[in-house]
């Protein structure tokens, strides 16, 4: 039997970048849950991290 090529599938690119789209606001993929809802704006840190212990991310 022939040998296969046994190379680890590349799952992310470095110019792939993580955007999550939320109430019309440009949400960084990489940061915490806490800190991206905070860039939407009228989210404040209290609102940002009950919504993510209801949703219970992060």
């Amino acid at each position: 039997m022939a040998k296969k090529d046994m190379q680890p599938k590349k799952t992310e690119d470095d110019d792939f970048n993580f955007i999550v789209r939320i109430a019309s606001s440009d949400i960084d993929g990489q940061k915490r849950t806490v800190i991206g809802l905070q860039s939407i704006k009228g989210v404040g840190k209290r609102v940002a991290e009950i919504v993510a212990k209801r949703a219970k991310v992060d």
